[in-house]
């Protein structure tokens, strides 16, 4: 399978951002968590026009399986509810890179960017998330055609 990913990173500084979020323990229950976040959101009407939709992910200390965040931003905290959380997203600097094609190519393309550019890059590697930001919507567009941006954090 060949990945239609970019080879170099555009550097870029995200600010902190209110974020609303389905937390899960490990990668493979993602799809379940975002069933639950957009059955929520749309329900009750979350979504606003600034709205992105982000996966944060970091690994556990103690298992080493990944907390995976499935969440939007939103433009203040609430109190939450359910399996509904709210946090502050952090920001910083962070190393872009953009994938086209399925979410399934996701998981590969952070491996590739793990084994070659994180070892070869000349920046260190912040303690924060790796999020992935969907740019634009699977219900209207091809699996083919889905654009991710992928986001490593770095001093």
């Amino acid at each position: 399978m060949e990945l239609n990913l970019s080879e170099r990173p555009k550097i870029i500084a995200r600010p902190d951002v209110w974020f609303a979020f389905i937390k899960v323990l490990g990668n493979e229950h993602a799809p379940e968590a975002w069933r639950t976040l957009t059955d929520v959101i749309w329900k009750d009407k979350m979504v606003e026009k600034d709205s992105e939709f982000i996966a944060a992910f970091y690994p556990d200390p103690i298992t080493q399986k990944m907390h995976y965040e499935a969440g939007i931003t939103v433009s203040h905290e609430f109190t939450s509810r359910d399996a509904l959380k709210c946090r502050r997203l952090e920001g910083g600097k962070y190393a872009s890179f953009m994938l086209k094609g399925p979410y399934e190519n996701i998981y590969s393309a952070f491996s590739k960017l793990n084994s070659n550019w994180v070892t070869e890059n000349r920046h260190q590697l912040r303690d924060a998330a790796c999020l992935e930001v969907y740019l634009n919507d699977p219900k209207t567009t091809l699996s083919k055609d889905l654009l991710t941006e992928l986001l490593i954090p770095i001093k």
